[in-house]
């Protein structure tokens, strides 16, 4: 009697820890349950086997179990830590490089200010172009404050939209209006911070993540003017895991290799800015990226948000064919405003008359495969108010404002604008316009972190009806 019943347990016991298996499956847990099913199927056929019902034959099984158990758990404990293992191999040289890149631009970190290339003596250190480089380890260390990852797209918008930079130095954390205090912003400007998103927090990408989300498209197109060329050369930087010269490492230029180097990448001297055709684009297995990806977008940036426009215009999808059936999509990242008079109207049909009638860009609409993300405008630093009053503040924010129901209003349906005022706003800059390596990089991997949720969420751009 005894035994049948102790048997009947057994079986109910087994049951319920076959369903329990499943959802410990999604907490990691699944090692410990496969170990106690394990014993109480040997205890089943134990007993079915004419196992004795006394007390001393029930203690040795308990012990038995007991025994069994806590070796399961130490196993499972083991592989946790085994994984803890492979994780920060995997990681680590990863956050290595990137702190070696730290170590070294935080000594060695000059930006040559604006200059036309005859000016080769701008390009030397010195003290006028020394700098605090823009990034440092607190960048890469995990935030205080417990918040939840971005899941959504609509989550990662509004964390990017309405966070706050906060400063190294606690002073510089008030909000004081720039007009009441200048000497604050401009310290502002020049002193290390970081961004902190607001409601959830955006994981960082490493360079294979990067890549994973690079192989989810056929084609990655940056069009736009100097501020979204630098976010390209942030991207390469980042894929690169080479914050030192990740960029201006592939130039035919000495000089440009030699002087523009850590936050000197993103100068506007001309030296700096001496790009070859093959430099503002890059296949990543091609150019020995991605080592461990076989398929990876086309990635490139064009020069498309000026009004005398060059001939990409005529080739820039070239050899885009979102109707094959292995396409998978082109990603197409729009950027303007500086060149025109920061006015909506403008940009918008710049980009209407010069880019949608492409035959390539319809195609890729039509079969679903087209996915646009818009970048805001960026803060200006108030020095230059004076010089461009069009870029102020207030000008800047009101074309976000005026660029949203534009899109809605010419039938451009599932454009994804991302903000980037709070973002942008007092970051360290090389000319009070072009911000360096912290606000680039950052911006690259928000973007991409962004590019995967849409196409996630299926945010397919489509025209009319």
């Amino acid at each position: 009697m005894i035994r049948n019943w102790k048997l009947a347990a057994s079986l109910l016991t087994i049951c319920v820890l076959a369903v329990v298996y499943e959802i410990a499956k999604l907490r990691g847990e699944k090692a410990v349950l496969e170990a106690k099913v394990t014993l109480l199927k040997e205890e089943l056929e134990h007993n079915n086997n004419g196992a004795t019902t006394t007390t001393t034959s029930t203690s040795t099984s308990a012990i038995d179990t007991s025994t069994k158990t806590k070796k399961a758990n130490q196993q499972v404990n083991q592989d946790k830590r085994d994984e803890t293992k492979t994780e920060k191999k995997d990681t680590g040289p990863f956050r290595d490089k990137l702190f070696e890149a730290i170590e070294f631009c935080t000594g060695n970190n000059y930006v040559a200010p604006w200059a036309y290339k005859t000016h080769i003596d701008r390009l030397v250190p010195s003290e006028e172009s020394a700098r605090n480089f823009s990034l440092q380890r607190q960048h890469f260390e995990p935030n205080n404050n417990k918040q939840p990852e971005c899941t959504t797209v609509t989550d990662l918008l509004q964390a990017v939209r309405n966070g706050r930079r906060q400063w190294n130095e606690p002073h510089l954390n008030t909000d004081v209006t720039e007009l009441v205090n200048p000497q604050y912003w401009e310290e502002q400007e020049v002193t290390p911070s970081r961004f902190f998103p607001d409601q959830c927090d955006i994981p960082l990408l490493s360079p294979d993540q990067m890549c994973d989300v690079l192989g989810q498209f056929s084609h990655i197109l940056f069009l736009g003017d100097s501020l979204e060329r630098h976010m390209y050369m942030a991207l390469v930087s980042a894929v690169k895991n080479d914050l030192i010269r990740g960029f201006v490492q592939d130039s035919d230029q000495a000089l440009m290799r030699e002087k523009c180097y850590c936050d000197g990448q993103f100068s506007e001297h001309e030296h700096c800015r001496l790009y070859t055709p093959e430099m503002m684009s890059f296949h990543a297995p091609d150019k020995g990226f991605c080592s461990q990806q076989t398929t990876s977008a086309m990635v490139r940036w064009a020069n498309y948000a000026h009004k005398d426009g060059p001939a990409e215009y005529r080739t820039i999808f070239s050899g885009i064919d979102c109707s094959q059936p292995d396409n998978q999509g082109l990603l197409l990242i729009l950027q303007g405003g500086l060149h025109f008079e920061v006015n909506a109207r403008n940009v918008f049909t710049h980009f209407r008359d010069h880019m949608w009638p492409h035959p390539h860009l319809v195609r890729c609409a039509a079969h679903n495969k087209l996915y646009v993300i818009w970048l805001g405008m960026s803060a200006q630093s108030p020095r230059l108010y004076d010089q461009y009053p069009q870029q102020r503040a207030e000008s800047a924010i009101q074309f976000d404002k005026d660029m949203e129901p534009i899109w809605e209003q010419q039938q451009w349906y599932n454009v994804t604008t991302i903000h980037w005022m709070n973002f942008t706003k007092r970051a360290q800059t090389s000319d009070g316009v072009h911000y360096l390596t912290e606000t680039n990089y950052f911006r690259a991997q928000y973007l991409l972190q962004l590019a995967q949720l849409m196409k996630q969420e299926q945010i397919t751009f489509h025209v009319g009806n």
